[in-house]
């Protein structure tokens, strides 16, 4: 099977390239630095002004819990807070007017909040059986007070406000209100005995408004306590809920600070600040995408900046591979002269020492193949006639073995007649073949003796084969070298047709074409497969009585190359069960 020749890269290309995709690649990845750099720089940058905006809201929350506070302290040390609490109800009368100057004063506290938007509702839950609630003490269940989950911890606090994240008062109210509240215990002046409970609840909207303006649309803001739990958020139904996220962990032990994480592959930034009166955080999560907005101006000018960087790195990767490949080239071309023949050229390059060094030992080399040649000229002219004679040498002592031991088989047998016509037929073809054995013969006289050939043969195997010439008659007169055509018939019979079970057919034809002449001899015998043909090549099909036709095909083939060249000799064509074709190239010659 046919190599295709596949003609490599010039040096100029090779550098050219390799230059090339070396400065493209240093100005991509310097680019890509420079990118990346600019966005983890605006990253931070982002980051941090969105912590300093929920520290702005941070400082707002603090104000409305600084207010509840203040709210919470002014009914904690009102006296006529506690002259209701202190005792049991006793005087129906008494007991009233003292509720009612409360409820006047709670309305002045309330309506002081309402103001400055602060909505919101007291209550009180006295352990002496007295209730009240600023919103409406003959509507609110004080009942479900102590069903609490924060009703323990806000007696555990001793006095000290208890803030408890976002609710839903349905209960208590009979309406739909989420709210946060201040609860603490209330105690007696003196004894510290429990009084009761005072609870601020603060409507949820309180907080929202704090931050409303800050929603743009595809961010969302969060407050919620240490626990994780959601204070406020513009959706109702996610308050009280947990807050999930990879990073809650880290934002929950840390004052503020941002972080980068992917929600369903959207890059999250995460910015948090913890308000430190209360320890509610504040989160706000927004995709990274709207706030790197400006990036996309700075990408465009990266792309422009590696638009003209890369003609650039064209230009620049050309000259110095030019630059470099150029006097190469030159010893290049005249080493091509050389090759052709041409032992006069004496390239001079001017250029880098190695390269000097290199030429001069070029120069060197030419002169001494000049000495050399004409002594290979002289050696190989003595080696092709020794191989050649070693060749034809292979050839006669089988030949005359395999005959012989024939004419033997054939006395020990009584075939008295058929041994004296083979001897006959023998010393003939012997007479006629070896007369001159080392010159060139016509075709003619080739197919002559390889008739002698096939008359010897039908002796010994009657009946087998039989043998068909069909040869041009206008290139009789052309010569080729001796017994070419008898090994390839001999193979026939020997490998192809004597295995076979029945008569089989050798077919000798000649033509010319393509100024060449074509000689092929094919039989129908049992054939080859790839591998045995393989093996006939590497002379690895030798049986001991049956020597010359594996010596013969490869002797064949050897000695057309040798008297012709590499471009002639022989092709072997065959399928199992189908025949044998073997084909013989050699060149037109008439002297």
């Amino acid at each position: 099977m046919k190599i295709p020749f596949v003609k490599r890269r010039s040096i100029q290309n090779g550098l050219f390239v390799q230059y090339f995709i070396l400065i493209s690649l240093i100005v991509i990845l310097v680019a890509m630095i420079i990118f990346n750099t600019a966005v983890k720089i605006i990253e931070n940058e982002v980051g941090q002004s969105r912590v300093e905006i929920l520290k702005q809201v941070g400082r707002n929350i603090n104000t409305i819990t600084s207010a509840v506070t203040s709210i919470s302290n002014l009914y904690y040390f009102d006296e006529s807070l506690n002259a209701i609490i202190k005792e049991p109800p006793g005087d129906v009368q008494k007991t009233s007017m003292r509720l009612n100057s409360f409820y006047e004063t709670a309305c002045r506290y309330n309506l002081s909040f309402d103001n400055i938007n602060m909505k919101l509702y007291t209550i009180i839950y006295g352990f002496n059986g007295q209730r009240f609630c600023s919103w409406s003490t003959e509507l609110y269940n004080f009942e479900n007070i102590i069903k609490k989950p924060w009703y323990e911890d806000a007696i555990k606090m001793n006095g000290k406000i208890l803030w408890v994240s976002t609710y839903n008062d349905f209960e208590g109210c009979g309406e739909e209100k989420h709210v946060f509240a201040a609860a603490r215990l209330l105690k007696h002046s003196l004894n510290n005995e429990h009084l009761g409970l005072f609870i601020v609840n603060v409507d949820e909207e309180v907080l929202l408004n704090s931050y409303k303006s800050l929603l743009i649309g595809e961010n969302n803001i969060y407050i919620c306590d240490r626990d994780g739990r959601i204070i406020s958020h513009p959706v109702k139904s996610r308050l009280g809920n947990i807050l999930q996220g990879k990073g809650f962990s880290s934002i929950s032990n840390g004052m503020s600070g941002y972080h980068v994480e992917y929600d369903n592959d959207d890059k999250m930034l995460i910015s948090y600040y913890t308000i430190p009166q209360v320890e509610w955080i504040i989160v706000e999560k927004i995709p990274l995408r709207i706030l790197m907005l400006p990036m996309g101006r700075m990408k465009y000018i990266t792309l422009l900046l590696l638009a003209v960087c890369m003609p650039v790195a064209f230009l620049v990767s050309y000259i110095i591979a030019r630059k470099i490949s150029s006097p190469i080239k030159s010893l290049c071309v005249s080493m091509k002269q050389v090759r052709q023949g041409n032992m006069n050229t004496i390239p001079a390059i001017r250029s880098w020492n190695e390269l000097e060094e290199l030429n001069n030992g070029f120069n060197r080399m030419i002169d001494r193949i000049k000495n050399l040649m004409d002594d290979i000229r002289k050696e190989e002219r003595l080696k092709r006639k020794a191989e050649l004679d070693s060749l034809q040498a292979q050839i006669n002592p089988h030949f005359m073995y395999n005959t012989l031991y024939t004419v033997k088989c054939m006395i020990n047998m009584n075939r008295y007649d058929n041994a004296g016509k083979m001897i006959t037929s023998f010393l003939n073809l012997l007479r006629k073949t070896y007369a001159n054995k080392w010159a060139l013969i016509n075709i003619e006289e080739e197919i002559i003796n390889l008739e002698g050939y096939v008359d010897i043969q039908r002796l010994r195997y009657p009946e087998k084969f039989d043998v068909v010439f069909r040869v041009d008659r206008n290139i009789m007169s052309c010569k080729i070298p001796r017994l070419i055509l008898q090994p390839l018939v001999e193979n026939s019979i020997f490998h192809g047709i004597e295995p076979s079970n029945k008569k089989c057919m050798i077919t000798v034809r000649g033509y010319r074409m393509n100024n060449r002449i074509t000689l092929k001899v094919s039989d129908t015998g049992i054939g080859m497969n790839d591998e045995q043909i393989r093996q006939l090549w590497e002379k690895k099909h030798v049986q001991s009585d049956m020597m010359f036709s594996s010596i013969g095909i490869t002797n064949v083939h050897e000695r057309i190359r040798l008297n012709f060249g590499p471009g002639y000799g022989l092709e072997i064509h065959s399928e199992p069960g189908k025949g044998t074709e073997v084909n013989i190239s050699l060149p037109i010659i008439y002297t």
